[in-house]
């Protein structure tokens, strides 16, 4: 009998990727990202899914490949620090988001992207790592994600006073950055990397491998046949005005 520990790293460790290539797949088939994107009038008429699928519709191939490579990269650093955390701030972000997005911008007819999700993961990783630093006394070494974290901060207030979108050719592709998204999920990311971080169990950075906690154990027979056991983680929109 041979046993195979799964660990919870492990079985998430997957999940920016699927998350990304989703993204890519909604850009790549026809008419799909008209049918999810936030679209203000056809929410109100009832197509409540908008408000979580937007996040996953892009408006250029410039703009799909810079939100997803970021949360792939992200997501899978976040997997690795903080694998407990990075799923429920993704989940909280893409419910927050789009509602303040139709609460605070009620002119605001459409939008698509991931980097308010983006913003989120990065958060999480840089206020994760801050804390951890912190806890520990060394206080040189929180001082680069304090500077990260300062980083995003400065970006987002760039897109509110520019209105273009710090990496991405806003112009040319006709829309504009929210930086409301951007902070919205800056935000979450802060309060699970710091206030998580004061609960959770994180790896120290960078990610040196250690033996995983909990982890799932399954067995698989000289059949074949397998048992279980074992112990029982920004938005660039499209901003219209109606007359």
């Amino acid at each position: 009998m041979t046993h195979v520990v799964v660990s919870r790293a492990g079985r998430l460790a997957g999940a920016p990727l699927l998350l990304g290539l989703a993204a890519a797949a909604v850009f790549v088939l026809p008419g799909l990202a008209a049918a999810l994107e936030y679209d203000r009038d056809r929410i109100a008429d009832g197509e409540l899914w908008r408000l979580l699928t937007c996040h996953w519709t892009h408006w250029s191939a410039e703009h799909l490949l810079l939100d997803a490579a970021v949360l792939v990269a992200l997501g899978l650093a976040c997997s690795l620090h903080c694998a407990r955390r990075w799923l429920g701030c993704v989940a909280l972000s893409a419910v927050l988001i789009p509602a303040v997005v139709w609460l605070a911008l009620p002119d605001m007819v459409c939008y698509r992207g991931l980097s308010g999700l983006d913003a989120a993961l990065y958060a999480l990783l840089a206020s994760s790592l801050l804390g951890q630093e912190a806890r520990a006394g060394r206080w040189p070494l929180a001082l680069l994600p304090m500077a990260a974290l300062l980083g995003l901060a400065a970006k987002i207030g760039y897109e509110l006073v520019a209105g273009q979108a710090a990496f991405v050719n806003s112009a040319g592709a006709g829309f504009v950055p929210v930086p409301e998204a951007h902070a919205v999920g800056g935000m979450v990311g802060v309060a699970f990397g710091l206030l998580g971080g004061a609960r959770g169990k994180t790896r120290p950075f960078p990610f040196v491998p250690q033996p995983e906690p909990d982890p799932v154990v399954v067995s698989v027979t000289d059949s074949g046949s397998f048992r279980g056991g074992g112990k029982s983680e920004s938005l660039v929109a499209c901003r219209s005005w109606t007359t």
